[in-house]
């Protein structure tokens, strides 16, 4: 045993060969399938044993890589790939000549934005709602309370989700 760190004990784990990281990569994804041990032993043409090493020695090896997995990385690439299919599905519009075909990528546009969006807020950079709505002097109500009650629905209608307002 290894200790960490932070205290905690950790099995040793000898260096593995790509070879073997393969077949215990094999031999989880068999036992998640609902093959038994003795199964995927006979199917590999491995002792039992080696299955039961190599599926001790893969839960250690799952530890580790999630361990070492950058999430700020992982995000920034994700940022990136959904910024660059936003611009180029807007930039196929503007090339398009066939309308049809322009309104499909600004539609990919837009579904690239919102998972882009969708992103941001799950990961708490974006997770305010604007509270503040500016309201076009083409707007029919001329009362300021219905007006008031309106920019209060509006407000509501976008806390709760609400993506079609009518508008």
């Amino acid at each position: 045993m290894t200790v960490s760190q932070k205290g905690e004990s950790q099995p040793d784990l000898p260096v593995i060969t790509r070879a073997r990281q393969s077949r215990i990569k094999q031999v989880q994804e068999m036992k998640l399938s609902g093959f038994r041990p003795g199964e995927i032993a006979a199917k590999l043409g491995i002792s039992r044993r080696q299955v039961d090493r190599d599926l001790k020695d893969g839960k250690v090896l799952s530890r580790l890589a999630a361990q070492e997995f950058d999430q700020d990385n992982f995000l920034g690439e994700s940022i990136r790939f959904w910024t660059q299919i936003r611009w180029k599905s807007m930039r196929d519009s503007e090339l398009c000549q066939e309308e049809n075909a322009r309104i499909g990528h600004r539609r990919n546009a837009m579904a690239a934005h919102e998972k882009l969006v969708k992103e941001l807020q799950d990961c708490g950079l974006l997770a305010k709602v604007p509270q503040r709505l500016l309201l076009g002097a083409d707007l029919p109500f001329e009362d300021p309370e219905v007006r008031q009650a309106y920019l209060d629905f509006l407000i509501l209608a976008r806390e709760k989700g609400e993506k079609n307002l009518g508008l």
